[in-house]
């Protein structure tokens, strides 16, 4: 076990870790956990029910869960989480315009599937997470080219638009409209995809000197994610912590973080990250 300001980091697994930790320690769960595509040792499979039921037990009432899945075999994540207790609550899309498919017969990944799960019903924080006015959306992006090309600027109209035409002299003929005073965003109020939060993806600087993880996620979109689903002065815990993506934007964010990893490498790697001597 490891200890710094405001965080522990524990290397083995997740279960026999999380077992000494009474019902409702965490006010947060996220992580990126194992893919189950069997292209490496620690990627064989998605992790079972009784993963994600130890985890639930460890949640506090209210509590939020967001787990990164891969296009391929989310469903089995999704379902597993769902088996454990957990209410499956939305389903969050980063897309991206990188990446290569990883062989001549695929199709080019561009999106992560998030799973978003409540232990109960809760609200998220959406007032921390607006883009601009806007309500936070189960899309997010990398701000590419390709990406915001998707969004075409004013889609759906042939024109910005500023005002209505029920707004005018004559809108109260019959009764004003209920959102016409309060609420009307005009629809190029932030352009296109900026409507969406967006981040570029992690730089070779972000993710550190002789970082072999494979799936390292930019910082500030984790410091969303985590912001998103998180109280005021809660604990952030991730299980399946790789190279400590999570705890450093847990802990910019002001919460506290617990991170738990079995393969020694990732492990050493997040203590680098978050400045602790090995």
């Amino acid at each position: 076990m490891i200890e710094g300001d405001g965080y522990v980091l524990f290397p083995g697994n997740c279960r026999e870790v999380l077992a000494d930790y009474p019902d409702g320690s965490f006010h947060s769960i996220v992580c990126d956990p194992p893919y189950g595509l069997d292209m490496a040792e620690w990627d064989k499979n998605i992790p079972e029910p009784a993963v994600w039921a130890e985890i639930f037990r460890v949640a506090a009432p209210g509590a939020f869960l967001l787990a990164f899945g891969h296009p391929r075999t989310w469903h089995r994540l999704a379902c597993a989480i769902e088996d454990a207790g957990w209410n499956y609550f939305d389903t969050i899309g980063w897309i991206f315009g990188g990446g290569k498919p990883p062989s001549k017969n695929r199709l080019k990944p561009a999106w992560n599937p998030i799973v978003l799960g409540c232990k109960g019903l809760n609200t998220l924080q959406i007032e921390a997470c607006r883009v601009g006015t806007r309500w936070p959306a189960n899309i997010m992006h990398d701000g590419s080219p390709e990406v915001v090309g998707l969004f075409p600027d004013n889609a759906g109209q042939a024109a910005p638009l500023a005002s209505r035409s029920a707004d005018g002299p004559g809108r109260n003929c019959y009764g004003a409209f209920a959102s016409t005073a309060e609420g009307f965003e005009p629809h190029d109020e932030l352009g296109s995809a900026a409507r969406f939060f967006y981040c570029a993806w992690a730089s070779t600087a972000e993710r550190g000197e002789g970082n072999g993880c494979e799936t390292v996620k930019p910082l500030e979109l984790m410091k969303y994610l985590v912001k998103l689903i998180t109280p005021l002065g809660g604990c952030v815990l991730d299980p399946f912590m790789g190279s400590g993506t999570t705890g450093l934007a847990a802990l910019a964010e002001g919460f506290t973080f617990v991170g738990i990893d079995n393969d020694s490498t990732n492990f050493e790697m997040a203590q680098k990250r978050l400045g602790v001597e090995s």
